[in-house]
């Protein structure tokens, strides 16, 4: 901050310096940085494992490539994305999603909760890239507990409560309780 004009005179008014720009931070999401790839032409993405390649033709919407960890995750092979598939599961968000991406050939980002055989629900958050004859879905997603999951770890805390505050432990009440 100064006191002078810039043209040399002294008006005692008060000139303002700009705020230090700030570094943006990295996106971390991993959909966002797909997306955002995209819509640069950049073409093909590093994500692989978390990738999925979708045909669509007269049959409807067809898995045609499945990256490591969605298989590992979802137990998603490659094959038809079936009408009469579970409505809460990878393969009916995915064909939803398809749908959106016909309708209008442009990135279609996308949630959902699903199951799988590991989890009773799988927090999924996707983006669906359109490509020559079908879609690329890229996703990312966080396991919810589930009951015997979450019981068994209301049951250890309240353990150690118990084992830990002496009086004060019969005053606690399960705040996990329905």
């Amino acid at each position: 901050m100064g006191d002078e004009a810039s043209d040399g005179t002294d008006r005692r008014e008060p000139l303002f310096e700009p705020p230090p720009s700030l570094v943006q931070r990295p996106e971390r999401r991993l959909t966002a940085r797909v997306a955002a790839g995209f819509a640069a032409g950049l073409g093909r993405h590093e994500f692989r494992d978390n990738a999925v390649t979708l045909a669509f033709d007269s049959g409807g919407t067809r898995v045609t490539a499945v990256g490591s960890a969605v298989a590992a995750a979802f137990a998603l092979e490659c094959g038809p994305c079936a009408l009469e598939v579970d409505a809460d599961d990878l393969a009916a968000c995915l064909r939803d999603a398809c749908d959106v991406l016909k309708a209008a050939p442009r990135v279609v980002p996308f949630e959902a909760a699903v199951r799988t055989a590991r989890a009773a629900c799988v927090l999924l958050r996707g983006v669906l890239l359109p490509v020559d004859g079908g879609a690329e879905a890229v996703l990312s997603w966080k396991e919810v507990l589930d009951a015997d999951a979450t019981a068994q770890l209301r049951a250890e805390l309240l353990r150690s409560i118990a084992t830990t505050g002496g009086e004060v432990a019969s005053s606690v009440r399960d705040v996990f309780a329905d």
